[in-house]
């Protein structure tokens, strides 16, 4: 087994790191953690640092949707999708 390196995307605009993403974001940021050779890219949709609103499940899909149907045909990374 080798070392693998693991890529993380926030589409909340409310992330606790500050780094929430668009649609068009994400699937830049995706294309560029590609060419870095992100084996496993981790995305999530709804906050969850101290005192962030539930998301509804409807609106999580609306954020996570777009980006998985461009993301996923690919073959050169995984896909984790952080969700409750």
């Amino acid at each position: 087994m080798h070392t693998q390196l693991v890529g993380i995307l926030n589409l909340t605009p409310d992330s606790f790191s500050g780094d929430g993403k668009t649609a068009d974001q994400a699937l830049a940021a995706i294309a560029a953690m590609a060419k870095e050779g992100i084996a496993v890219i981790d995305i999530g949709a709804e906050s969850t640092r101290p005192g962030a609103v539930p998301l509804a499940p409807e609106a999580e899909w609306a954020r996570l949707e777009p980006v998985l149907k461009e993301a996923l045909p690919r073959r050169d990374f995984r896909i984790s999708v952080d969700t409750r």
